[in-house]
């Protein structure tokens, strides 16, 4: 791992194989760190396939952030994916993410059709009618954050879980290890990291639509946050889509796998096409 100056900030980079580069972006007050930890979505065998770049987003894990709540929108955190890629030479890529990561790559995508060659969202974030709960919740969080501390914030986040409550009983321990990827971040950042989530939303129904590049859309029941109205809302807009539902635990055991597949295809092609 590296800092690497993107856009004005040194953010933490990890690359690792070679071939086609594909750039994956973790879930809000998440991090590379954490991903490892729970390891719900990385295939450790892709760096044998493709070029896999991974890092910290602003604001999370070892990178620095800025105070500006607008820095964190999804279409400027798409700004530092495209940016990461411009710096390492990359023209083409594969974009991929989980909630928060997977707004991120849509909104690269969106930015630079003609650079993102596939898309892999995990678990969509909640847009459009169902963004404003969120946004409110989101809103609250900061606030907390500010007045109480965020020891206080990880309190309420012990009460009302990050994760569905089939996925808790499962794995017992996940949501304290998000809680405690959450105690390392910058107290003065966080309420900007969440004030930033609380206005963001994708573009119309009518830009998504345009896109016409094969999508992976990962989605898992019970989750208000990330609602499987928005994955099943992005795989009718999307022309090249294919949605994949974990119904349970061991259905979410094979979504590296999945993902290594989906990429393995997309490589071949261009490989057989470029």
């Amino acid at each position: 791992m590296s800092l690497v100056k993107i856009n004005s900030l040194k953010l933490n980079i990890s690359m690792k194989g070679k071939g086609m580069p594909f750039i994956w972006a973790h879930g809000l007050m998440g991090s590379m760190a954490l991903d490892d930890d729970t390891g719900y979505f990385y295939e450790k065998k892709l760096p044998e396939i493709v070029s896999v770049v991974r890092y910290d987003a602003r604001g999370h894990g070892l990178s620095p952030g800025t105070i500006m709540p607008r820095d964190y929108h999804w279409s400027n955190l798409a700004k530092d994916m495209i940016a990461i890629a411009d710096e390492l030479g990359m023209r083409q890529f594969i974009a991929g993410g989980q909630s928060m990561g997977s707004m991120t790559s849509l909104n690269a995508a969106l930015m630079a059709p003609e650079r993102v060659k596939a898309l892999i969202l995990a678990t969509p974030s909640t847009i459009w009618e169902t963004r404003k709960a969120q946004s409110s919740l989101n809103s609250a969080s900061a606030g907390i954050v500010e007045a109480k501390g965020v020891e206080a914030f990880v309190e309420l986040l012990r009460k009302r879980p990050l994760l569905p409550q089939w996925l808790l009983e499962a794995k017992p321990f996940d949501n304290e290890k998000y809680i405690k990827n959450i105690l390392t971040m910058d107290a003065k950042l966080l309420p900007q990291i969440l004030r930033g989530s609380s206005i963001s939303d994708l573009p119309p129904r009518n830009e998504i639509n345009t896109l016409s590049i094969p999508t992976l859309i990962l989605a898992w029941p019970d989750d208000a946050t990330h609602p499987l109205q928005s994955a099943k809302q992005l795989n009718e807009l999307l022309p090249e889509s294919r949605l994949v539902i974990a119904d349970g635990v061991d259905d979410l055991v094979k979504w590296p796998r999945i993902i290594y597949e989906f990429i393995g295809e997309i490589s071949s092609k261009s490989q057989h096409t470029g």
